[in-house]
């Protein structure tokens, strides 16, 4: 299936902004192992590959690229770059095999609200609680696709949201296997993608160096 949504997310999620973050995400997915993924915002292009057997991230604005090796389906690949990289897609649970049931494995409440309309598409209203955050969801009555969320994260600081709307739902499209390989061009450099572990090793280094060692270490 296809779908575009956009996207806003408040400049405190954000590393570097102090304005708000507008996008719109394309989302091409095809079952069992591969998906594609493309965001245009005001400041950069990026997008996400994965195949089957790889994962690529590609930074079109800085020209820069890192690939690694993940194999099996996207359910995998996803839980697979979160363990291993400490990260996921954005909305990645949107992409998963079973959604509501990757959602409902983090909740500690929900509540249903009715029924409202979403950009004239009559919807279930739904409010979700977790740790991180509280979410509201639009579900569509008719086919059950997601239409629209509201996530505040309630731990950070002016609790800053993320929204996104969802439109252009096309659940049989004609998608060739070679848009979710990544291809690098001449001009695009190759970067490696950086760890959990390393990342958790470099700064316990940073923190057990003394300052005269590093300057710099209170500014960082």
């Amino acid at each position: 299936y296809t779908t575009l949504f956009r996207s806003k997310l408040d400049a405190a999620l954000v590393e570097g902004r102090n304005v708000a973050e507008n996008a719109v995400i394309e989302i091409s997915v095809s079952r069992p192992g591969k998906f594609h993924a493309k965001s245009d915002s005001t400041d950069n292009a990026r997008q996400i590959f994965f195949d089957g057997q790889s994962l690529s991230i590609y930074d079109q604005t800085m020209k820069l690229y890192a690939t690694v090796p993940v194999n099996g389906t996207i359910d995998e690949a996803v839980a697979k770059i979160d363990e291993i990289y400490g990260f996921t897609p954005p909305l990645a649970e949107f992409i998963l095999r079973d959604p509501y049931g990757a959602l409902s494995k983090q909740l500690k409440t929900k509540a249903y609200k009715g029924i409202e309309n979403i950009g004239g598409v009559e919807c279930h209203h739904v409010s979700l609680s977790a740790d991180e955050a509280d979410s509201e969801l639009w579900i569509g009555t008719a086919d059950l696709l997601p239409r629209k969320l509201v996530a505040t994260f309630k731990n950070r600081e002016g609790n800053p949201q993320l929204q996104a709307v969802f439109s252009s739902w096309n659940l049989a499209p004609t998608l060739d296997d070679k848009m979710f390989a990544f291809v690098a061009a001449n001009d695009v450099e190759k970067i490696e993608m950086i760890t959990e572990a390393q990342m958790k090793e470099a700064a316990a280094k940073e923190s057990d160096a003394p300052d005269s060692a590093n300057p710099q270490k209170s500014a960082k």
